[in-house]
């Protein structure tokens, strides 16, 4: 069993793996033109993932603002290629924390740090200190044509 962790940007997505208690980096995907999709697609295939833990910004109030709606239109076109279940999450904090932990500066190297964020997100979920997003949240003005 695998649990693969996705920090979706609007120029990367950030993965990390898991295949029991410690989450790893393993990488990024470059979006555009829906090689991201692909790609995770083929991740999830080859690893047996069989959870995706999504990192969705939420704003202090627990609503979703332009950047999160992004981030859950993406994962909701993922979800439709794969079988995995797929969880959202809280991503507070985690490219700040990623970011102290690798020390990259502005203008260091984007798809550690998108990496990095992903590997948090995913410990934060293995440790139990995470709470899933409900659908409630979720389906907060999120146009699902895109």
């Amino acid at each position: 069993m695998s649990i693969l962790a996705l920090d979706i940007g609007d120029k990367r997505v950030g993965a990390a793996l898991s295949q029991g208690r410690l989450a790893r980096p393993i990488g990024w995907f470059e979006r555009g033109r829906g090689v991201a999709e692909r790609q995770i697609v083929e991740l999830v295939a080859k690893e047996k993932v069989t959870q995706v833990i999504v990192g969705i910004p939420l704003n202090a109030d627990n609503t979703l603002g332009p950047q999160a709606r992004k981030c859950v239109r993406f994962a909701r076109r993922l979800q439709r290629r794969v079988t995995a279940a797929f969880i959202f999450v809280d991503e507070f904090s985690s490219t700040c924390e990623a970011s102290a932990l690798e020390g990259i500066a502005q203008g260091g190297e984007k798809g550690v740090l998108d990496a990095r964020s992903a590997s948090i997100l995913l410990q934060s979920f293995l440790d139990g200190k995470t709470v899933p997003i409900g659908e409630h949240v979720l389906n907060q003005e999120v146009d699902q044509s895109i």
